[in-house]
C-alpha cells in the first residue's frame, strides 16, 4: 500500500528517518516484482514505467479507501531533536520527466515539482525530503543504553 493510515479522506504515508536539515532522499516504493516491465528499456523510459507503477498504486488506495488527498507525515531526527513535517505525496507527472543524473545503478530525476532517484539494482523509488518549515520540532534525549531502560521499567511479559 501507498499509505500507512487514512484520516478522513486524507491517505498518510508515515516516514521516520535520520536528518541533518538538508534535503534527502527517502525510500518510498519497491518494484521487484516489476523488473522484467522494465530492465531491458533506456534510463528515461525505466523511469516512466517505474514513474506510472507508482501513480497505480496512489489511485488503488484512492479507489480503495475513497482518498482525496495524500501526504507524508516525517519525523526526521536529529542530535537531540524531533523535526516533524509535512510533505505531499503526489502522483508523478510522467509528461514531465527529465533525468538529472543517471549512471547504470541509480537514475535520479524529477518531475518538474519534486526529486527522485531510482535505485536500479534494488527496484527502489526514492523520493527527496526537505522540512522547509517543520510544523514541531521536540527536543529528545536519546537514552544510550535503551535496553537497560527497558529492563528497569520491570514490564511484566519481556
Amino acid at each position: 500500500m501507498a499509505i500507512d493510515a487514512r484520516k478522513d479522506n486524507i491517505g498518510i504515508g508515515i516516514k521516520t528517518f535520520v536528518y541533518n536539515n538538508k534535503p534527502k532522499y527517502e525510500k518510498i516504493a519497491e518494484f521487484n516484482r516489476a523488473l522484467s516491465t522494465y530492465s531491458s528499456n533506456d534510463a528515461l523510459e525505466k523511469v516512466k514505467i517505474i514513474a506510472g507503477l507508482r501513480n497505480e498504486r496512489i489511485e488503488l488506495v484512492e479507489r480503495t479507501f475513497d482518498i482525496r488527498t495524500t501526504i507524508y507525515h516525517c519525523i526526521a531526527r536529529t542530535p537531540g531533536k524531533l523535526i516533524i513535517f509535512e510533505d505531499s505525496m503526489p502522483k508523478i507527472q510522467t509528461e514531465n520527466i527529465a533525468l538529472t543524473n543517471s549512471d547504470n545503478s541509480l537514475v535520479r530525476f524529477t518531475d518538474g515539482v519534486h526529486k527522485y532517484a531510482f535505485n536500479v539494482s534494488k527496484s527502489t523509488l526514492f523520493k527527496e525530503f526537505y522540512a522547509q518549515a517543520p510544523s514541531f520540532i521536540q527536543e529528545v534525549k536519546i537514552h544510550t543504553d535503551p535496553f537497560s531502560l527497558i529492563d528497569s521499567m520491570n514490564i511484566e511479559g519481556l
